[in-house]
């Protein structure tokens, strides 16, 4: 009886010794799983951190947006703006030139009369005193004319 004894006592030791083991070693993987546990902690507030810092990100985006936007209807406002004034400055032009046209071709009209009369004048057909006069007055009036047209 003594060596059954003795063999129930060795086989409660083993069986506390396994027990023993089983102990530490589920202590030890209670361990590791709170660490894991507690690093997966710290990486969701650290996910919630960076999501915070993406929205507030996010919001300051949307804020920049919508001040481009305005600016960029400012800007093509005063680009139309612009455009406008510049297409009535060319209409401006036009119708200046138009008008200068017309004075040139006025004073090319008037030049080529003067020129006939002084053609008249050369060939003798008027030479009285009083043509001589109108003569100068018309040679005058047509180098003022030349000037006019170089300018």
């Amino acid at each position: 009886m003594e060596s059954r004894n003795l063999l129930i006592q060795i086989a409660l030791l083993v069986l506390a010794g396994i027990i023993l083991f089983k102990v530490f070693q589920m202590d030890a993987n209670q361990k590791i799983i709170k660490n894991s546990i507690e690093k997966s902690l710290k990486e969701i507030e650290s996910a919630e951190e960076n999501l915070a810092a993406a929205l507030d990100e996010i919001t300051d985006l949307e804020k920049q947006i919508v001040t481009f936007k305005k600016e960029s209807k400012i800007l093509e406002a005063q680009k139309d703006s612009i455009v406008l004034n510049h297409r009535r400055a060319q209409e401006e032009d036009r119708e200046e030139l138009e008008k200068i046209k017309e004075d040139i071709a006025k004073n090319n009209d008037e030049l080529d009369r003067l020129r006939k009369l002084d053609d008249l004048f050369d060939a003798g057909e008027y030479n009285t005193e009083t043509t001589l006069k109108l003569r100068d007055l018309i040679e005058g009036a047509s180098g003022r004319l030349r000037e006019y047209r170089t300018q």
